[in-house]
This record gives structure tokens, sequence and C-alpha cells, in this order.
């Protein structure tokens, strides 16, 4: 550990910059790093998506020695290189720093809880992988960096699934979103951040989407270079057409195809899925079909009465990493930003800007040392005002304390 001057001589002038910051924040950012910086020995924990990211972009600025993963299966095998240990063999290794890189946070919670029954101290010797992506970022290339955003451009689906997270079934008026304004608000958050880590479109069912191609152009152009993993979510019921197909391979984006199989829907039969599969194998696409998915009933979009207390505890339980593009805003909650699009979010959610929802083009006025520490309080954070978003009065969360699965795909 070099101290508290440990990374003024970094040439990018961390230390001068950081005087220019929201000193809170500045003051929790020094603290982490002193516990984190880059000199230390790091082990990631979770075979994970993300935990690809984190290995591919730091392996050459930092040690990461090895990964962790509960899973018996893959213990003893090698992971991105790295070799997969076992949890108890952790307690051996007591100078090492923890990169958690699994988001869903009830496994999160699950992980850390372990843990701290460990020795290990949250802060001290583990952290978080959207902190280390964020931070890390800031350091090593001065760069503003989030981990994960999602730009929706339809609410129009081929499926109408009962607890689609999306409320696909409760709205209004279905729309593509026009092609002109996505664009613009693609460009807005680039002029904010400077490298997303998973960049995914998705709707609704993006394949539905008439100007699906114009968009995957326009992004593959302007921003590829500026994107971890480009990716379509889809339900896999629409063939890919090959216009479609060539950008997909021309700017190499991932396909997640969600596998609605066991629903029984015509659209969605276990021959169909082998036949896309077949397809993308063939053209040498990347992409993602779980074979086991779990679904969390959100409950209808409807205000609950809660008090401030219930609020807190279900956003703190929650605190889903899932940010969305809207209208030239950031929001923190996909379903709210759902809710919004789809017309079933009725108050005025304008009156939350600047706290729980970013206004971009506000954002895009201040400097990079203000956006850094902004984003830091929003993105990592997840700092508000009341200690939780006005969408958390119409949404069960995704924490840990919802136990109440449903089965995936059910349709109305």
């Amino acid at each position: 550990m070099h101290g508290g001057k440990a990374y003024c001589g970094f040439g990018i002038g961390y230390c001068e910059r950081r005087q220019r910051m929201n000193s809170e924040i500045a003051n929790r950012i020094n603290r982490w790093i002193l516990s984190f910086g880059l000199d230390n020995r790091f082990a990631i924990w979770g075979c994970s998506d993300f935990a690809v990211q984190l290995i591919d972009r730091y392996r050459k600025y930092i040690r990461i020695e090895y990964v962790v993963d509960n899973d018996k299966k893959i213990q003893g095998t090698y992971f991105e290189g790295l070799r997969v240990l076992s949890p108890e063999e952790l307690c051996f290794d007591k100078g090492i720093k923890i990169i958690i890189s699994n988001m869903y946070m009830g496994t999160r919670v699950k992980i850390s809880n372990q843990l701290d029954e460990m020795g290990f101290v949250e802060n001290v010797d583990y952290t978080y992988g959207e902190i280390v992506f964020s931070v890390f970022n800031w350091l090593l290339f001065h760069k503003i960096a989030s981990q994960y955003v999602e730009i929706p451009i339809t609410t129009f689906c081929s499926l109408n699934c009962k607890n689609c997270t999306a409320y696909t079934p409760y709205v209004e008026k279905h729309h593509h979103l026009p092609f002109d304004k996505i664009a613009e608000e693609t460009d807005l958050y680039f002029n904010v951040i400077d490298y997303a880590g998973r960049f995914r479109i998705l709707g609704g069912e993006p394949f539905l989407y008439p100007e699906l191609g114009w968009y995957l152009e326009y992004i593959g152009k302007k921003y590829r270079n500026r994107i971890g993993e480009l990716c379509v979510v889809t339900n896999g019921t629409i063939p890919v057409q090959s216009q479609w197909m060539s950008l997909i391979k021309q700017y190499d984006v991932t396909l997640f195809v969600s596998n609605y199989a066991q629903t029984g829907h015509r659209l969605a039969s276990p021959e169909k899925y082998k036949k896309l599969l077949h397809i993308l194998d063939a053209e040498n696409v990347r992409y993602y079909f779980p074979e086991n998915q779990k679904w969390l009933d959100l409950g209808k979009p409807e205000k609950k009465a809660l008090s401030d207390t219930e609020l807190k505890d279900r956003f703190s339980d929650c605190r889903h990493y899932c940010r969305s593009i809207v209208q030239g805003n950031l929001f923190m909650c996909a379903t709210w930003a759902f809710a919004t699009i789809g017309g079933i979010y009725k108050d005025d959610w304008s009156r939350f800007v600047g706290e729980e929802i970013l206004d971009l083009r506000v954002l895009k006025q201040k400097d990079p040392e203000e956006r850094f520490a902004e984003l830091f309080r929003f993105d990592i954070e997840m700092s508000t005002q009341n200690g939780y978003l006005d969408f958390c009065q119409y949404c069960q969360g995704f924490g840990s304390k919802n136990t109440h699965f449903v089965p995936v795909g059910e349709q109305m």
C-alpha cells in the first residue's frame, strides 16, 4: 500500500482533479482506493459474464491471481486462463482483495454473508465489480465508465408474458420509438459516458423494430469501440433477417436469447430454438441461451401504501444494477423506465430528475470531474435523497426478500 498519496504520480492528475470534485464523494472514493488500490493482489468471485469483462479489461494493469466460485463442478478448472478455487482456499490467502462479480443482489448478499462468516470485511477485504470498473477506468484511463446500460426501442412484443418486467401486458398503447430519437439519446449517453461495459438493445421484442438495421449500423459505426459487449435481447421467436445477421457479425453483436420453450407457446417451441441456435453457431455469432431461468413476480405496477421505512428497506434489498436510457434521461431503475415508456407510471417523473433520474443534457454541461463524481453517486452508490426511488411504491423488487418465483414466460 502506497498510502494517502498513492496515485498522485499517475500523470492523469488524479489528486488535483479530486480537489475539484464533490468533497464527500471524493473522500469516499479515496478511502476505497486506500483499501483496493492498483498495487494489490486480487481474486474475482464468480465465473460470471461480468467477470470476463473485468479480467479482459484490467489484467494488464492489476494482479488478478485466481477466480473463486461456489460451484464444485468448476473448481480446479480454468476460467479466462485463471485457476478456479473453492471459497475455503481463500482462508489461506488473507492478503488477497476480493472482487464480487455477481450483479444480482440476491446472490450478492449470499456471497457477502459467506465472506463475512469467513472473516473477511466489506470495503476492507472485499468489494464489488462495478466499483472496480468505474474507479479503475478513471484512475488508469481518465475515462468515465459504466458497467451496464440498456435502451428500449419498442414496446411491441410477439409474446404477452404475465410477469414481464417490461410490463408488456399493461402497456396502454404499443409503439416503436422513433429512430431519430433513439439515435439522439444514444449520442447524449456517449457524450456523458466514455465507455459502457455492456450496452443492451431491447424491447418488447427488438426484432419487431422496423429500423433495427439502421440502429445497429448507427451505433456500430459511431460507438462500437466504446462498448465492451453490444447486445440485443430477444425472445428468439422472430427469424433473424439476413441484413440483420450481416450487421450482427460486422459489429460483433451478442444475442441474449431468452428461453421460453417451457411455456408451450407455438412461437417458442424447443424445435424453433434448436434451429435458431444452429444458425447462430453456423454464422459464428456469440449468444447466451440460459437453460435454466428464474423469474420473480414484481407485482402489478400499482401504487402501494408503504411507509418510508418499508420503502428504504425494499430499495436497500433490491438495488438492481440496471440503468436505462429514456427520453434523454438515465433511469436508475429499468422497471421504472419501462413503466414510463409504456404509459403505466402516471405520476410526474420529471420532479425526480437530478436525484433519482439524471438528465443527460444537464450532465453533459459539467466538466469530467463533476460528471465522474455525480455518476459515482448515482450509478455506483445508488444514493438518493429519500433513501429509495419513487417507483419502489409500485414494484416488489429484485432483492433477496422477494422470494415469489413464477413460471418463466407464462402467457396472459
